[in-house]
């Protein structure tokens, strides 16, 4: 098993005196590029904690911290009293519409790698219930963590009427990990979404998505919602997307196409994000 201390972790010190970054970013981003030039590979293990700490100007609690940032993305994966290992490559999302975040060029979608926290069902009325309305058999909900290029993580929640969709609740969640849901409804379901309305606010993050992508509490952020809705009127879907600022560019539109259009981009939504799956 491979578990030297490569060359970009040694590079690291001096990147940690003068990198404006917080040190347990810097130290993420030296594993992940470790790791995409493979000098560690699908099932390699990684040097123990306490190796990283002897061979870096690290505390061990810095770490543990950049370390479930990659378990968090899926790039990592720990087991018990065996260590930390490389997971198996991970499967970007199909065509995601409401999370389509531009390159630096604005030319490409960047792309994106959803796992799935929470499915379960509620007969909660929450915002959903102003779109999907009267569900008497309750709400298939089903939360994501979605990875943006390795860059920052989004949280989604995802709404139907358990009703009509609530196998949706039996399905493995191999199979709905980086599925496009829109997809998956208009393929096994055979509804297509005829009309799309996307609303975007900047607010304090709720507690369990700020939890969820490990932030401070209080974050201000961004929340695109959107609503789906089939034909005579039917709504399909509703989901609602919490993105914490960023430095990239969301594209928010009404109008369903394959590319993105420049015309429909989101400004500055909080200050440092130029802002959804």
């Amino acid at each position: 098993m491979k578990t030297a201390v490569p060359a970009e972790l040694r590079k690291l010190r001096v990147d940690l005196r003068s990198g404006p970054a917080p040190r347990y970013a810097l130290l993420s981003a030296a594993l992940l590029s470790a790791i995409e030039r493979g000098v560690w590979r699908t099932g390699d293990r990684l040097p123990t904690e306490e190796v990283l700490a002897a061979s870096l100007p690290l505390s061990l609690g810095t770490i543990q911290r950049a370390l479930r940032i990659l378990v968090a993305q899926g790039i990592l994966v720990r087991r018990h009293r065996s260590g930390t290992f490389v997971a198996a490559r991970r499967l970007a999302m199909e065509q995601p519409w409401h999370c389509r975040f531009l390159n630096d060029d604005d030319t490409e979608v960047l792309p994106v790698y959803p796992k799935i926290v929470r499915r379960d069902l509620t007969r909660q009325r929450g915002a959903w219930s102003r779109h999907l309305g009267n569900t008497p058999a309750g709400v298939v909900r089903i939360d994501r963590v979605i990875d943006i290029n390795a860059e920052f993580r989004v949280y989604s929640k995802f709404f139907v009427d358990a009703a009509r969709f609530g196998s949706l609740l039996k399905r493995p969640l191999a199979q709905l990990g980086n599925a496009n849901f829109k997809q998956i409804l208009a393929r096994d379901y055979h509804l297509q979404t005829l009309e799309l309305a996307h609303t975007m606010s900047v607010l304090v993050l709720p507690r369990d998505a700020a939890a969820a992508l490990e932030l401070a509490p209080n974050t201000i952020g961004a929340v695109v919602e959107a609503s789906a809705t089939g034909a005579r009127g039917v709504p399909i879907y509703f989901q609602q997307i919490f993105i914490p600022p960023n430095g990239r560019k969301l594209v928010v539109s009404d109008v369903m196409t394959e590319q993105p259009q420049r015309g429909a981009q989101a400004g500055p939504a909080t200050g440092a994000a130029r802002q959804g799956e």
